[in-house]
């Protein structure tokens, strides 16, 4: 064996990895098609189960692969025995190179004690906040979410820290204020501007015992809070409705809050520069430190008040949001609705339109409607 590649990061990193740095010559093998289509593995792991006792293995044959693969969704679909008694299956294959998209710990324990000179750890790049990044946010915050001056400087203020400390301490912000006006958009749209989708966990379904294995670990084919960490494409994390989680899984995230390490008995994962922002409804920091309590209230370095929209706020955003979608419109649909005539009619009920997410679903309503209108016409004549 040449190399052991161990690659900590999102699939769009691994997958350009593996094209820069493979051979086209030498033959490529996953490890979930090495585990399903040889027949050899079967008796390997049949033998495992009833008695692993590695001499009745012996006569079988070592299989030759060039390159060995394997991207995070693939453990799953290997049964458990296999995985705990991983040593075993590679000694019988003959292989060249290792590339291994965020193993379990298992796995990378093996790697790093029996072969500890030729494995090699490769982590992604996320892409830094830095001095443009934070210029860019500014110039162009307005324009995305509309209402929200004071909160967009607060967090101006609180991204700052991460262009000059380097410290590895993760940004913890509080997002909080009434629901629809701005705070989840807001870390989508802080994702964008770092280049890669939203990481985003709604964190109102967190609320009995099923959710332990999740974030604490399992077996290893469970899906995880760390290895979903682990497969973020952005530096920036959504614990969405963060309020409404089990108080009992608070200390679950003490040490991601302080160190930026999350750790369960499978994998280890530190996101030391990432920018972790908890959305809540509480409507002041008061009521935050009450109901959080200080363990958690006190690991968050800003709370971010978002307020409710204005009279000209949701003119703006259903200005915005209908040209957004008279974009989408086919010519003949344009023909059949006035757009003059919907902005007059949204602008003229505000009272009926308090957030962004009311806003949406009408106006998207109202359009259907004409759209309906049209084609029953047609069908008529």
């Amino acid at each position: 064996m040449e190399k052991i590649v161990l690659y900590y990061g999102p699939n769009i990193g691994f997958k350009k990895y593996i094209q820069e740095e493979t051979d086209e010559s030498d033959i490529t093998t996953t490890l979930s098609s090495v585990v399903r289509k040889i027949d050899e593995f079967k008796n390997i792991f049949k033998f495992i189960s009833e008695n692993p006792d590695e001499s009745k293995i012996q006569d079988i044959q070592l299989i030759r692969v060039g390159n060995l693969i394997s991207s995070s969704d693939e453990y799953a679909g290997i049964q458990e025995h296999a995985i705990l008694n991983f040593e075993i299956l590679l000694s019988k294959l003959e292989i060249k190179n290792i590339y291994f998209q965020n193993p379990p710990k298992h796995i990378s324990d093996i790697f790093n004690a029996s072969y500890p000179d030729i494995t090699e750890i490769e982590k992604y790049c996320y892409v830094p906040i830095d001095e443009r990044k934070i210029y860019t946010i500014h110039e162009n915050f307005d324009k995305r979410i509309i209402g929200q001056p004071k909160a967009k400087k607060s967090l101006l203020r609180s991204l700052v820290r991460l262009t000059y400390q380097k410290n590895k301490k993760p940004l913890v912000i509080l997002f909080y204020g009434p629901s629809g006006v701005g705070k989840t958009e807001t870390a989508k749209y802080l994702a964008e501007i770092l280049g890669g989708q939203l990481f985003r966990k709604q964190f109102s379904m967190f609320q009995n015992n099923d959710y332990i294995y999740y974030l604490f670990g399992g077996e290893h084919s469970k899906n995880s809070f760390a290895k979903e960490i682990l497969e973020r494409e952005a530096n920036v994390l959504l614990l969405d409705e963060f309020d409404k989680v089990n108080p009992l899984f608070h200390s679950a995230f003490y040490q991601l809050f302080d160190e930026g390490i999350f750790e369960d008995q499978n994998y280890k994962v530190n996101v030391g520069d990432a920018v972790i922002i908890c959305t809540s409804n509480y409507l002041d920091e008061d009521e935050i430190k009450k109901q959080l309590g200080d363990p958690i209230y006190s690991r968050i370095e800003a709370c971010i008040k978002f307020d409710s929209l204005s009279t000209d706020s949701l003119k703006g955003i259903i200005e915005q949001e209908i040209e957004f979608e008279w974009k989408k419109l086919r010519q003949v649909d344009k023909k059949k609705i006035d757009k003059n005539e919907v902005k007059s009619h949204f602008c003229n009920h505000l009272s009926k339109f308090s957030n962004v997410r009311i806003i949406k679903s009408s106006i998207n309503l109202a359009i259907s409607e004409k759209i309906l209108e049209r084609i029953i016409e047609r069908k008529g004549k």
